[in-house]
């Protein structure tokens, strides 16, 4: 499994129907997810939110629209990450990869936001 191919796979669900009432509900929810409609300059404070608001979608288990969403927004940054990794220990690339994925998604469905409130 390529990185790529899952990049591409993830845009490809997220321009579903269901996609855009699942977003609207989280918005509904999260008051900071309506800053990605809007355009103009943006603070870390207003990123933080976002990506707050869209963990906290995330770890409501109701599909993966929100977990895709995230996957796509940190993209860049599980592909340098992945740069890094060598294969070893047996590991080929494929199962690196699919390691990345799901220690990222693990990390995302664990993160205490229910306790600490923000990012």
């Amino acid at each position: 499994m390529r990185l790529e191919t899952v990049r591409h796979a993830l845009a490809q669900q997220l321009r579903s129907h269901d996609t855009h009432h699942t977003f609207l509900a989280g918005r509904d929810r999260h008051a900071a997810l309506a800053f990605l409609n809007r355009r103009g300059p943006d603070g870390c404070q207003a990123r933080s939110a976002v990506t707050a608001a869209m963990i906290a979608e995330a770890q409501r288990g109701e599909g993966s629209t929100w977990s895709a969403l995230l996957m796509l927004a940190y993209f860049p940054g599980l592909l340098r990450i992945r740069a890094t990794m060598k294969p070893s220990a047996g590991l080929r690339c494929d199962e690196l990869n699919a390691l990345l994925i799901e220690c990222f998604l693990e990390t995302v469905s664990t993160l205490p936001l229910a306790t600490q409130g923000r990012l």
